[in-house]
């Protein structure tokens, strides 16, 4: 999230706390303590009532002068009275923790405990989970997987994960590290993207390029060897196997790749030998997160076409191909979509 929309979350929270304060004021100038629990009270139970609502008013109006901590003193003492009092004393320790600067993990799980106004809620606890020192947002999920900001921490440890992998990692800037098939099979795929790459290519980049043969077997040296000499990056491979299983070890040491093979969205169809090649239908699963893909599969190509035949009401279908792996599995993929919005292939 850019600075700015950070900053902003932070002014609104800054706002809304204290309309809640100034909301709360008129009231609380009268009575913290519910004035019903005053007037039913007994002489006894008058004055510890009275004691509770000095506390707290006390409370209020140090941290309305911008004294938090002498405030969070006061608010301490009523902290366990909540069903007594007009306000909120969990939103109440929790602004004034934050106001305070205590340390952030503290002041999350405070702000962790109050549930209203939501806009505020959200506010800190977004900004106390970017505010967390480096490994502590890990710590505290392994405490509680279920707390209340868990997705937010999550989204912190991967942050932080990434961040530490890149301080590792030396990475010369111009240095671009490419994987085709060189040799075998699609060698002749392979050597057309090369040319076409070495077109795009200012004088300052240098291409550390690897012959994958169309083979997968052997991503694991090629990438160690693209690490070593600090890629800033992979492009390829083509073939698809070759292409998930290197997609899956650059992700694993934070290396961002582009792959330039035409795969299939998960369907239930292929979802089992998706899975095993390391596919998700997550997009924030870590297997994403440093691949991506250069063209579109060919059932989104389908998709498109089949949406714009079915607006025009045209349901009848027959699929030319080129009798080759590539020109059936084109085929089969169009013939899913066809079929899925209600289509009939001849």
């Amino acid at each position: 999230m850019a600075i700015s929309d950070t900053l902003l979350k932070m002014r609104i929270g800054s706002i809304i706390v204290w309309s809640v304060l100034g909301l709360l004021s008129p009231t609380l100038a009268v009575a913290c303590v519910k004035p019903a629990l005053l007037d039913q009270a007994d002489e006894s139970q008058r004055e510890a009532l009275l004691k509770v609502d000095h506390s707290c008013k006390k409370g209020i109006e140090l941290l309305h002068s911008g004294h938090p901590l002498e405030a969070l003193e006061q608010l301490k003492q009523v902290a366990t009275k909540g069903s007594l009092l007009n306000a909120d004393i969990d939103l109440l320790i929790a602004e004034v923790m934050y106001q305070a600067g205590l340390p952030v993990d503290q002041t999350l799980a405070a702000w962790e405990a109050v549930r209203a106004p939501a806009q505020l809620v959200h506010a800190r606890r977004f900004e106390l989970v970017q505010r967390l020192p480096m490994g502590i947002a890990a710590q505290l999920l392994a405490e509680n997987l279920k707390r209340p900001t868990h997705t937010a921490l999550r989204a912190r440890v991967r942050r932080d994960e990434l961040g530490l992998a890149k301080a590792q990692r030396k990475v010369t800037a111009n240095y671009l590290g490419v994987l085709l098939p060189l040799s075998g099979k699609f060698k002749g795929v392979g050597q057309a993207i090369l040319r076409n790459i070495r077109l795009g290519l200012d004088k300052k980049t240098r291409l550390i390029v690897r012959d994958t043969a169309g083979r997968a077997d052997n991503m694991v040296n090629h990438i160690s060897e693209l690490e070593q000499r600090g890629v800033v990056g992979i492009i390829g491979p083509v073939d698809r196997n070759a292409a998930n299983e290197a997609a899956r070890i650059a992700n694993e040491r934070h290396i961002p790749i582009l792959r330039l093979s035409v795969e299939e969205p998960l369907t239930t169809e292929i979802a089992e030998t998706d899975s095993q090649n390391g596919e998700s239908n997550d997009p924030n699963s870590p297997s994403q997160e440093w691949s991506f893909r250069a063209f579109l599969s060919l059932r989104s190509q389908c998709r498109v076409l089949v949406k714009y035949a079915h607006r025009r009401r045209l349901k009848r279908w027959a699929i030319l191909h080129a009798d080759s792996p590539f020109g059936i599995k084109i085929a089969r993929s169009c013939q899913i979509e066809i079929e899925a919005a209600g289509g009939k292939v001849s």
